[in-house]
Formats: C-alpha cells, sequence, structure tokens
C-alpha cells in the first residue's frame, strides 16, 4: 500500500485509501479498528494521504438495471469522486464464494450494514454473485494489484491459514487478475460465480487463452495448494425441505467462543440469540451467508456440512 501511495503521489495525485469492514456492532466502530491495526492509520500520518473509514464518508446510490430484490446499489462517496479506483486485495479463498481477490473486494465500498443486508436478500452464491458484479460494476478499479506474495489457503477469508504463494499480479483487468490467481493456485476460474458473471457482462475476461501473461506464471503454480471446499448449493425451487438436507451450517465451539456478539450483531437476520450463558444460531432459518464464521475473531465457529453434503462433495471429488 505503501509503495502504491507513494508512486501516485509522485505524479501529483491526490491520494486516499479506506475501506469499509464486515462487522456491525453497535457502538464499536468496527471499520476505523480495521483502519488502525492494519497500518493504514499509521501510513497517513507519515505520507500526505488521507484514510477514510467508508461507513461514515457518505454514500452515494444506484439505481440497479437489473431490479429484482436489490434495487438500489449503495456506493461509498469516497470511492464514487474518485478519478481513479486502485484496488489492492488479497488472494485468498472464501467459505461462500470458493475465491475472493479483485472483484469481490470492492464488496468493501459498500458501505455499513448493507453488506449483510444483501447477504440476507441473495442468499444462494449465484444471487449473491450477481449482487458483487453489480457494486464491481458501479465501482470499476482502473486498475488492480493483488498482493500473493502470502494469500490464504483453506477456510477463508478469516479462518484460513497463511500460504506463500510470492507473486504479485496486476491488471487494468479486475476479472483477469482474479482468474490468472485462481489458476495460479489450482482453482478453476469457472467454480467462481462471479467471475463467470462478470465475464457474461463483459466486465472483463476470465479465459486464460485470451489473457497475455507477463513473468513466470508457470513456475509459481501451486499444486497442493489448499482450496475451500464450497458449500453445495441446489437450486431454490426444489424447497427449503431439499436445502436443509443439503447445506453446510456454521456451528459455535462453546469452549473457543468469548462471548464477543460480533457473530450476534453482524448476523443479517438475527438468527443467533443470545441465552445469557451462550451464543446460540437458529439453523432453521440460517441463510449460509457464513458472515459469523468470516468475522469471529476467535475461530470459534466452524462449519459443519450434512450427510447428503458431504456425499455430494466426495463423489464431486472436490
Amino acid at each position: 500500500m505503501r509503495a502504491v501511495a507513494e508512486e501516485v503521489l509522485s505524479v501529483g495525485g491526490q491520494v486516499i485509501v479506506g475501506d469499509s469492514s464486515g462487522g456491525i456492532v453497535p457502538g464499536d466502530n468496527w471499520t476505523a479498528k480495521a483502519l488502525e491495526k492494519a497500518g493504514i492509520n499509521k501510513l497517513a500520518s507519515e505520507l500526505p494521504i488521507q484514510a477514510v473509514n467508508f461507513d461514515t464518508a457518505g454514500v452515494v446510490r444506484y439505481k440497479n438495471p437489473r431490479g429484482g430484490k436489490y434495487e438500489d446499489i449503495y456506493i461509498s462517496k469516497a470511492v464514487d469522486d474518485a478519478d481513479v479506483v486502485i484496488t489492492l486485495p488479497k488472494l485468498k479463498t472464501h467459505t461462500l464464494t470458493v475465491f475472493t481477490g479483485a472483484v469481490k473486494n470492492m464488496y468493501g465500498c459498500v458501505p455499513g450494514g448493507r453488506k449483510a443486508f444483501y447477504h440476507k436478500v441473495a442468499p444462494s452464491v449465484p444471487e449473491f454473485s450477481g449482487y458483487l458484479v453489480d457494486v464491481f460494476e458501479k465501482s470499476r478499479p482502473h486498475l488492480a494489484i493483488m498482493d500473493a506474495i502470502i494469500g490464504m489457503e483453506g477456510d477463508g477469508p478469516s479462518a484460513g491459514s497463511p500460504r506463500k504463494i510470492h507473486a504479485i499480479i496486476a491488471s487494468c483487468d479486475s476479472v483477469a487478475v482474479d482468474s490468472v490467481a485462481c489458476s495460479l493456485v489450482g482453482i478453476n476460474p469457472t467454480r467462481v460465480e462471479m467471475l463467470v458473471q462478470a465475464q457474461a457482462r463483459n466486465l472483463g475476461m476470465m479465459d486464460l487463452s485470451k489473457i497475455s501473461i507477463i513473468g513466470p506464471f508457470e513456475s509459481l503454480k501451486l499444486s497442493d495448494f489448499k482450496a475451500k471446499k464450497q458449500s453445495p448449493w441446489i437450486p431454490a425451487f426444489l424447497g427449503r425441505k431439499v436445502l436443509s438436507w443439503w447445506q453446510t451450517y456454521p456451528i459455535i465451539d462453546q469452549e473457543k467462543c468469548i462471548m464477543c456478539k460480533i457473530c450476534y450483531n453482524s448476523c443479517p437476520i438475527k438468527i443467533i440469540t443470545d441465552n445469557g450463558q451462550a451464543l446460540l444460531i437458529d439453523h432453521k432459518r440460517c441463510i449460509q451467508c457464513y458472515c459469523c464464521h468470516e468475522l469471529c475473531p476467535k475461530h470459534a465457529i466452524f462449519l459443519k456440512s450434512s450427510p447428503i453434503a458431504r456425499l455430494v462433495q466426495r463423489l464431486r471429488g472436490r
């Protein structure tokens, strides 16, 4: 981040660095903590740049041309006002979307609790991926520089394990960046629904045969990278009954839980209850957005697949 900021400053640009983090905790500014912990505030004190909390920097509303259940798209005003947008993602696995990189990184432009709301109205992978692409289209970065020096494998994006990848991937095409990154770690880009939808909307290129790759791509490939096995999904029209046989649910490890209530406050449909002694998840109403799993600071929430889901995963070799 420092290197990119210094390069922009060297050509006379004004630099704003910002984000909106995932957690929603009443009375506690989660994004402010993230800016501090990530060293962004420190960087802003050392360079003539501005650190901005997208939760409190104002918002711009766009009508979604696709309509549907989420007609409005909300983007941070700081992003909307920028002449040039540069996104700096990390390479990580993701429980829901398989992979998170340059495209999904733009979800950080959606202020505050709207992120949880869209998990609620777009609970399936295809629906949620479609909304991610909607946000990406409205906040489309001019340049993506992915830090894959050290990425994350396993149960990403927060409970995975660091993995040395030794790569930096950059392009004006964020979809191409993500597709190359996926291929680098053995993930077929076609498994990542948001990339499939982004290419279908002509927002970038996913086909590696049509992407010019400069650098030691083949020598950096990993054959033993632990990609997250995405929770299997079936069409919604088959009904909630069948769906309950198929899915993967978050489970709270009560021994690890410190009752911080980040999961409780962040759940988009409020199905985590506090009985005074423990936090409990109502699996009958769980939409499997995995926000709780993603945000738990103690990794006290793990994912458990139903027997049918585990069988299907084994049969599909995933």
